[in-house]
């Protein structure tokens, strides 16, 4: 190898080491910077303690559970006494859910004797779970081992439909007497509870005081035992948001929407003397200024307002006040 050539070879390999840290500089570099923007958008402790003020200030003017609980419980009320009122428009709704009120033929059943039953344990705080039904091995196992013993199938619970949050009398039916050695009972209402049955005095039904009542919609499973222990049947029972059924159908009509609203005005109005949520003609009963412009002429004489797809509401913890707002947004994107 000559003199020449070792120069020329020695540069290559300097420039080719130099090239080489260049590019590992640059990637350096490259990376510092992007580090340097995660810092940037990284909060500060200043940032923090700001967000946490806000966040407190929010919570102080966040309702407690138990305003939320009055308020969703003034506007079932409400909603409840403008249905009674509309009971031809929504006689739909009122009849699927009459039941819940009463418990109907079945109510003629006294128990055998003066003993009262009680409910004999509170309600489950964990609602409607997706274990209320049994598998259906088990449920046939049940029904076998009920004929096994001679005893007669349950018809079903009656009423099979009620509100939420209600307790009402109800009856287990079944299709033929009961025997002699069954003087009482008890009914597992799967997560609801269970309640003290008493036999009836036609010897083929068994009473219970009172059905545990329920926070959440759903179809609940009810397992019949007598006195002893020995299982007798199973039937099921829907606890059903009457008041979501009315506001649905209310919302997604409006004529009943006009007279729904023109009789919650009136139930609500605090400034009105003598009036009731029977007035349906007047259109003006002592209203505000303000309950006149942001319902009355938001919702009753506007006859372009459509609200049938608001019927997806869910929950119905509103006012008055929100439901005129909902209307006005809709109005005015329509």
């Amino acid at each position: 190898m000559t003199i020449g050539f070792q120069l020329i070879t020695e540069k290559d390999v300097a420039d080719l080491i130099k090239d080489l840290e260049i590019i590992k500089l640059e990637t350096i570099h490259a990376k510092l910077e992007e580090q340097n923007e995660l810092l940037e958008k990284m909060p500060t402790n200043e940032d923090i303690e700001n967000m946490q003020e806000k966040l407190s200030l929010l919570i102080k003017e966040l309702p407690s559970r138990d305003e939320m609980s009055s308020r969703f419980d003034a506007l079932e009320e409400l909603v409840l006494r403008v249905a009674e009122n509309l009971k031809e428009e929504l006689k739909p709704v009122l009849q699927v859910n009459g039941a819940s009120a009463s418990i109907g033929p079945a109510a003629e059943c006294q128990p055998k004797d003066e003993e009262r039953g009680d409910q004999m344990s509170e309600n489950s705080s964990s609602g409607v779970s997706d274990d209320c039904s049994d598998s259906v091995e088990d449920f046939l196992e049940n029904q076998s081992s009920s004929e096994r013993h001679g005893h007669p199938r349950v018809k079903g619970i009656n009423p099979s439909i009620v509100r939420l949050k209600t307790q009402v009398p109800f009856v287990i039916e079944f299709d033929g007497k009961l025997p002699g050695d069954v003087e009482s009972g008890r009914a597992d209402f799967a997560t609801l509870g269970v309640v003290k049955l008493m036999k009836a005095d036609d010897d083929c039904n068994l009473f219970g005081i009172r059905t545990p009542s329920s926070s959440k919609e759903g179809l609940f499973k009810v397992k019949i035992y007598s006195q002893d222990g020995s299982f007798l049947g199973e039937t099921e029972i829907l606890y059903i948001d009457l008041v979501d059924e009315v506001l649905k159908q209310a919302l997604s009509n409006r004529d009943i929407l006009k007279k729904f609203l023109k009789l919650a005005i009136t139930c609500v109005d605090e400034n009105s003397e003598g009036s009731s949520c029977d007035t349906l003609n007047s259109t003006d009963v002592g209203f505000s200024s303000e309950k006149k412009s942001s319902l009355s002429v938001l919702l009753l004489q506007n006859n372009n307002l459509f609200l049938s797809n608001l019927s997806v509401i869910g929950g119905f913890e509103l006012t008055l006040r929100d439901l005129s707002l909902v209307a006005s947004h809709w109005h005015s994107s329509s």
